[in-house]
């Protein structure tokens, strides 16, 4: 999303509605893992098993956590159709409804495909701790 300036909507913004956009979701994920994913898995694994009942908080963290789940799901899909409209690349098949079904299908694939058609790795090596995912001199895809 930082390579295109891609905002909380998927939507191309400026970059520094960007760069709060992924921190914004960066710092929610890691809430998520760290708080809210043991009370939700419990409260999952109780509804599935059919028996018992969650916490009122429990239930609430396992909503919210299934639904941030949800909308990470819609930001790779709508990151995925703005490389393909931006780069002329068609679907094999489905046109949009291909990008859901790889998306929840095999979602690394997904992730590393986009990664593989917005930047030469041969070129330049992927970095971490940078906006983009690049070396700070790699030029700008925007």
């Amino acid at each position: 999303m930082m390579r295109f300036n891609l905002g909380l909507s998927g939507g191309q913004v400026t970059p520094g509605q960007a760069k709060r956009a992924f921190t914004i979701i960066l710092i929610v994920t890691l809430l998520n893992n760290l708080f809210f994913a043991e009370p939700s898995s419990q409260c999952a694994q109780t509804l599935s098993q059919g028996y018992g009942q969650c916490s009122a908080l429990s239930l609430i963290l396992y909503i919210l956590s299934t639904l941030w789940t949800i909308y990470i799901f819609f930001l790779i899909i709508m990151t995925r159709m703005f490389i393909r409209r931006r780069y002329r690349i068609k679907t094999e098949c489905c046109g949009e409804l291909e990008d859901c079904a790889l998306t929840v299908c095999c979602t690394c694939c997904t992730i590393s495909q986009m990664a593989r058609h917005t930047a030469d790795y041969k070129k330049e090596c992927g970095s971490f701790c940078t906006n983009t995912g690049l070396p700070h001199d790699s030029p700008s895809l925007v």
